[in-house]
């Protein structure tokens, strides 16, 4: 068998380009290829993370996921988009405002007391106080922390409750927005209103306590628990949601833009636990392509 190599050390000449040309050279015959190479490099970059973010996201249904940070980042993303949105909606007062003063009304004249009252109260208090909530999120991390022998669970922990302090704290104070016991709606006027702390740490520790025991990076890995406690967690967050805007603490739009970042908190708990170790991707041999491999033709 004749082999050729192109002017990497070609047999053919001392001087580069003699001979047969090498295989970067050839030009392209299929025009896939030729619409490739004509591509621009950042381009074909771009489409290339397009793409694994895309495999990514169907296959974190079955779990066979390469890069499972990929699919919360993306994710978290689109919903701290989705956020500035409804901020938005509240600062131009918008459709969410005017379904805003209609739930109200209807609080006025349904107001809990008694017994009810004091239920709702310790609801509250359970489901979003930061005071009950964090210990819940911070004691289970530990433990998985101690069972896994890493600390990656609590370090993810708690960037997802800095996330919910950098966010909440400027966009509550900034804003200002009057409680609904106050029974007006205005911004700037020292109300911390929107969004909602509470729905907010409803959202981050109930999904986070889920994925921390049954996720992939979770104590026990089971997806069908998984599934079971996500469903479990739509539920909580659709009763304590509204039983907290019945109180007449928040807007009912607070509730659902408390959510969003609770959830958005998760997302970035979520990309933390499962970011690559450096060292271990230092010593992947999958890794290392040796770049000065000449080309060759056999």
């Amino acid at each position: 068998m004749l082999r050729f190599q192109g002017a990497q050390g070609a047999p053919y000449g001392a001087v580069a380009g003699r001979g047969l040309p090498d295989a970067g050279a050839l030009p392209a015959t299929d025009p896939a290829q030729r619409a490739a190479a004509a591509e621009p490099a950042g381009a074909r970059r771009v489409a290339d993370v397009v793409g694994r973010v895309r495999t990514d996201l169907r296959s974190a249904r079955s779990g066979a996921v390469a890069q499972p940070w990929i699919a919360p980042a993306t994710i978290g993303v689109v919903l701290a988009l989705t956020f500035v949105w409804m901020v938005l909606q509240v600062v131009s007062a918008g459709p969410l405002v005017a379904a805003d003063a209609a739930a109200r009304e209807w609080v006025y004249a349904h107001q809990a007391r008694g017994g009810m009252a004091t239920f709702l109260e310790v609801q509250a208090f359970v489901t979003g106080e930061r005071w009950a909530t964090v210990p819940v999120v911070m004691g289970v991390a530990a433990l998985v922390a101690h069972r896994r022998g890493r600390m990656r669970p609590l370090y993810a922990v708690m960037a997802g409750l800095v996330t919910i302090g950098a966010i909440g704290y400027p966009v509550k104070f900034g804003l200002g927005r009057s409680s609904p016991v106050t029974g007006i709606d205005m911004l700037h006027a020292g109300g911390q209103a929107f969004p909602s702390g509470h729905a907010a740490n409803t959202a981050f520790t109930a999904t986070m306590v889920v994925f921390l025991l049954y996720g992939s990076a979770g104590l026990r890995p089971d997806p069908h628990r998984l599934r079971r406690g996500m469903a479990a967690v739509a539920a909580l967050l659709a009763v304590s949601g509204p039983l907290v805007a019945w109180m007449g603490y928040h807007w009912l739009s607070d509730i659902p833009a408390g959510w969003l970042m609770g959830f958005l908190a998760v997302c970035v708990s979520l990309t933390a636990l499962h970011w690559p170790d450096l060292a271990a991707t230092r010593t992947d041999p999958a890794s290392e392509h040796p770049a000065s491999a000449p080309p060759e033709l056999t």
